[in-house]
This record gives structure tokens, sequence and C-alpha cells, in this order.
């Protein structure tokens, strides 16, 4: 689908800039579309440029200066959560943005820019040093953040929430990738409700039985990007594997066609996930709502603790769970993300009683058919998983990287090919 950039970025992330809010926090005062247009303009164009033949690399921060001439303290009244530096204002250009670069490590600086709202004028105004930490530096610091990190390709995120991708001339979406749309989604969509619940309640703020949780909630989000991360990890190792996801009450042994070689139970991953998402909001409302005490302070820094921690268990308990797709066989796991065994081999019938579709659309309404025996006995592993345990999903990736999702449709098997993950086809 054809869009202009950087017009249509903008409008992704006017839409979403409320709804990227954490709680406790009021969000700044939303830019016009014409200031975030500029911002990224100028961002894209000074992506092409390069300083002394050193590709052109920053992190931008767009956070208003009058909310940061008060730092707080990380672990004493001697050692701020960030080091700011703030100078005198200048005009956002490709060549301020190029000249600034190389003062500044992508990883641990951020360029630091505002407007003026009667002019709509966009400056530059400092940088901060965050040492590379995310979840303990100013909450402003995360509300609209631009990473250019090659030619051409940018990174938007809001409040650590990512809004899109931009790289090779296309719009990559996650929030509008397949798992979050369409026939797939239908089967995450409760789990990732239900953890919001969870973290509700973990707060310390009771969910009333009739009260809704937004599907588009971050914490819903949040679950739904771990699937995705699941999926680019087995692609990043490059030797292809494959996951197989059954509702949260499943039973190893009421699974029709499998054999388990290495059955196990391990909720890492969900703890983790779970405990990362109450400690994020605890940690944002202590600072939020922290004074100038020790007691204050204690508090916050007690909770990035926690959450470094829990954060550095998640990705441990991620790569663990990746690996196990490089032993032969697929890795089974819950739609709670509980391992259930890994080296699953599923029993292939002689004679196939369903179709297998290739689906256009996320709601599989456009449909190729295509020979079952065209596969690979992975491919059609997962297809017979799929149709003798629905409801169920599998995820194929293959040695080259390519991506599938599975799941049964009526009497028969569809999939989705390619793009599953990233979105980028519905922009």
């Amino acid at each position: 689908m054809n869009f202009d950039f950087p017009e249509t970025v903008a409008k992704l992330i006017f839409e979403r800039w409320a709804d990227a809010s954490v709680p406790n926090y009021q969000a700044s005062a939303r830019p016009s579309l014409d200031v975030l247009v500029a911002l990224l303009n100028n961002c894209f164009f000074a992506s092409l440029k390069r300083e002394e033949d050193r590709a052109t690399q920053f992190d931008l921060a767009f956070c208003h200066k009058s909310d940061l001439t008060e730092v707080a303290f990380r672990y004493s009244e001697f050692t701020k959560l960030c080091t700011l530096i703030p100078f005198e204002n200048r005009e956002l250009s490709v060549n301020e943005l190029v000249r600034l670069a190389p003062a500044c490590d992508p990883d641990k600086t951020v360029i630091l820019s505002d407007y003026d709202g009667k002019t709509n004028q966009v400056y530059l105004w400092g940088i901060a040093d965050t040492g590379g930490r995310s979840s303990g530096t100013d909450i402003r610091l995360t509300e609209l953040r631009i990473r250019v990190y090659g030619p051409g390709e940018i990174k938007v995120s809001l409040l650590d929430r990512l809004v899109c991708i931009y790289k090779n001339g296309k719009i990559i979406d996650p929030e509008r990738a397949l798992i979050n749309t369409g026939r797939v989604y239908g089967f995450f969509k409760n789990t990732s409700l239900n953890l919001c619940k969870e973290v509700t309640v973990g707060v310390g703020k009771p969910q009333q039985s009739d009260e809704r949780v937004h599907e588009r909630d971050c914490r819903a989000i949040s679950y739904l990007l771990v699937l995705q991360e699941i999926a680019e990890r087995m692609q990043r190792l490059k030797h292809g594997g494959c996951v197989l996801i059954v509702p949260e009450d499943t039973s190893n042994d009421k699974l029709a066609n499998l054999d388990i070689k290495y059955p196990c139970r391990d909720q890492t991953v969900w703890n983790c996930l779970r405990g990362k998402l109450i400690l994020h909001d605890k940690f944002y409302a202590a600072l939020s709502g922290a004074g100038k005490g020790e007691q204050d302070a204690e508090v916050v820094e007690s909770l990035h603790s926690q959450l470094e921690d829990v954060e550095n268990g998640l990705r441990d308990a991620l790569d663990m769970l990746v690996r196990f797709t490089a032993v032969d066989g697929a890795v089974l796991i819950t739609r709670k993300l509980e391992l259930l065994g890994f080296g699953a081999v599923v029993q292939l019938p002689g004679v196939v009683e369903y179709k297998v579709n290739k689906c256009e659309d996320r709601n599989a309404t456009k449909v190729t058919e295509f020979p079952i025996k065209s596969h690979g006995t992975r491919h059609r592993s997962a297809f017979e998983f799929c149709y003798r345990n629905a409801p169920s999903v599998a995820i194929i990736v293959s040695q080259d990287g390519g991506v599938k999702m599975v799941m049964r449709v009526g009497d028969n098997i569809c999939f989705w090919e390619n793009s599953p993950f990233d979105g980028s086809t519905e922009i």
C-alpha cells in the first residue's frame, strides 16, 4: 500500500500519544502533526549523511526543557539518574543532528529536543547520558524517542513502547502484525487480557468484575511482543525450528499424534513477564510520586534494581526456550508461555484429511490451496499437529529466516508467511 513518509509515521505517533501512558503518569501536551513531521523529516535526512566516513547514528528524545530542570537522584545525593548537559537552544536541522551525532553513543546518549508552541519551531537544547539504562532514567526521556541506527533506518517509540520502524522504504508496525489482528490474534486474545488483570491485582488495584481491559493496553501488547520476540530470536539462530502453542489447561497426554522426548514444566517466561509489568508500574508510580526524602529514594532504587533483575531473567528465559528449538523436534508451550517439553515429534498419517491453504489476509477469507506434499517434514508436522489438536498455533522458522504461522480454520489448515509479525503489509 502506498504511503507518504514522514506523514504516515507522524499520524501513528499522533494517534497513540495518549494511549502510550503508564499508570500515575500524565502525558505531556501532544505536539501538532506539523511538528512531528518536521522532527521525523530532519532525522531521516540526517541518517543519510556521513561525517568523516562515519554513518550517522543517534537517539533523540522529544521532551520539554522545563520538565528536566531537576533530575532525580539515583543511588545517593551525589549520583543522578542521568547526566544532563543543557545548552542554548539551537534550531533543529539536518546539519545540527549530524554535527552532534559523533559526540553521542546512541546506546547511552540522548539528544534532547523541544518546540515552541506558538511558532511550532523545533529546536535542540541539550544532551543526556543515561548510561544505557532505559528503566532508570527520567520518564520524560522515554515519552517520544526517535532512534536513527542506519541510512534511512528509524525506530520510533512512546514510553518504551515501539510504535514503528522505518526501514528499506517500508513502515513496520508491530501493533498491526498478524499476531495482533485477525484469526491468530483470536487465539491469544484472552490470555493477553488476563495478563493485564493479573498485573492490575499484582500492583495492588483489585480488578472489578465488570471492568473491561482495553485490547491495546500496553501490558497486553507486551505479551504479544514476547511472542514476536520468540520468532525473531529463532530467525537470528539461523537453524530453523518450530514452536507449538496450546491452551493453558492442556495436558501432554491428551495431545494427539505427539511424542515428547523431553517433557517438562517451566513457567519462568510468564513469571518474569508478569513480574516485569508489575514492577514497571510500581517503579514509575514511585518515581512520579517520590519526594526528596531518603525513604522515597530507597523505594525507587529498590524497585529499579528488582526491575532490572526481572528484565534480565526474562531475557535469559527466552534465550533458553529458543535454544531448545535447535534440538531435533518441536518445542511445546502453552499460551501462558509455560514450557511443556521439547524434541516433540508429530506422527504423520498415511492419508491427509484436510486441505492446506495459504492466506492472503488476516481473517483467512482469501486463500490459495497448496499441495501438502510441496512442504517438508517440519511444515507437515506442524500442519498435522494443528489439525489434530485445535485450537492451537504453530510458529515455523525456516533456515533462510522465513516465518510461517499455522492454525486450523474450519476443516482445513491455514498458514501465513513471510511477514506474519512485522505488520509491514498493513501500512
